[in-house]
């Protein structure tokens, strides 16, 4: 067994899918299945069985997804001692960002970040917000940047306050909504109760679910369609580019204040203490305070 397999055990048994696993990975999911079933081979034991759309690990593979986990972990640890001893600018930098943030926003940062420092590389992945406090207790990244208040006990850096905006193809009348059907697609735990209380503040009924999809892309696409409104948080250039094709609305408080979401960079103290990261954290301070200003 080496890193790949390591990270694709820990994959599949987080996503509970191959076909999400192999998505995850970049990987074909033949190519996902035939190295799995090596392994069980390997060790004689069988790892997981196929349930209706899921996977179910067995107990000996419950135990191959833990030590996969600690391997990783201690794998992390090595790479991350050996990069304390390099230069700031040479090394690889693991970050987890939210869906929508790494769409639309990291892309630019990243490559911000690049012209400073040419020999850097990234490894960016996805978070899933169900699996956000894990993602940060298992160090599986150096920095995890999403729009979510986690009970996190290590150091965290707001970087901006996000609006919760109603959208939809055409105005809407807010006490319509009820009757509107609505597009959702996964958000995290605080915008999702953000948005929860803003509508037990304004109704007394529940919403009209419409459509449920993955993506925000996918979202946007079929409010423009007319299939529903949305409600989802903006940044800035988002909110420019939006309206004008759109119609955008704020989610207010009865007291005319606005509903807002933090975006926090999340890491650990031990890691802060690598150059490579310790650069990266100070160029984002800086960077989200002139967006800011």
């Amino acid at each position: 067994m080496d890193e790949k397999d390591w990270s694709s055990l820990i994959t599949i048994f987080d996503e509970k899918s191959l076909t999400r696993a192999a998505k995850k990975l970049y990987i074909s999911q033949p190519s996902l299945t035939y190295r799995i079933r090596e392994l069980e081979r390997e060790l004689n034991i069988k790892i997981f069985v196929k349930g209706k759309g899921v996977v179910k690990f067995t107990k000996e593979g419950q135990l191959i997804a833990e030590y996969s986990k600690k391997m990783l972990l201690e794998l992390n640890k090595l790479k991350e001692e050996l990069c304390k001893i390099s230069q700031p600018n040479t090394g690889i930098l693991n970050i987890t960002a939210g869906e929508t943030f790494g769409h639309t926003e990291l892309p630019d940062i990243l490559s911000s970040f690049r012209e400073l420092y040419p020999d850097i590389k990234f490894n960016v992945s996805s978070i899933n917000p169900n699996n956000l406090l894990d993602s940060l207790v298992n160090a599986d990244s150096h920095i995890t940047i999403v729009r979510s208040d986690v009970d996190w006990n290590g150091p965290k850096l707001l970087l901006r306050k996000d609006p919760i905006y109603l959208i939809s193809k055409m105005p809407i009348t807010l006490k319509d909504l009820p009757k509107l059907p609505r597009i959702n697609f996964i958000l995290t735990t605080s915008t999702k109760k953000a948005i929860a209380d803003w509508w037990q503040e304004s109704f007394n009924q529940l919403p009209l679910i419409g459509m449920s999809v993955n993506r925000s892309e996918t979202c946007l696409e079929m409010v423009r369609q007319r299939f529903g409104y949305a409600i989802a948080p903006l940044y800035l250039p988002q909110i420019k580019k939006l309206e004008t094709e759109l119609s955008l609305q704020p989610l207010r408080h009865n007291d005319d204040t606005l509903y807002e979401i933090n975006l926090f960079a999340y890491y650990r103290e031990e890691i802060a203490e690598i150059k490579i990261v310790k650069t990266f954290i100070k160029f984002l301070q800086q960077y989200f305070t002139a967006q800011n200003s």
